[in-house]
């Protein structure tokens, strides 16, 4: 079985926050207590946000309870050998 991870966050949606909030991203990398750096890896979906960090940018952000699952959103698309189509751990059948 192979996994093809998708990104770990979307960033588009992240980047919206972040643009309304008028927020600097060195201030918010001071707040996650990370670095520019990570912050942009963790941003575009390369590494996990911590759930310290997701807390921080949401306070910070002022993300929505309904945007939050969308935003962080480890998910992962399972493909089963037999080629049926496994997403998320259940088969196209239901």
């Amino acid at each position: 079985m192979e996994i093809v991870r998708e990104p770990l966050v979307n960033t588009a949606l992240l980047d919206q926050y972040i643009a309304n909030s008028g927020l600097k991203t060195s201030f918010i990398c001071t707040q996650l207590g990370i670095s520019r750096q990570a912050f942009d890896k963790k941003r575009k979906g390369r590494f996990a946000f911590r759930g310290a960090e997701m807390y921080v940018l949401c306070d910070l952000l002022h993300i929505s309870d309904v945007d939050k699952p969308k935003i962080f959103y480890p998910k992962a698309t399972y493909i089963s050998d037999d080629k049926r189509g496994i997403v998320n751990g259940t088969d196209d059948n239901g």
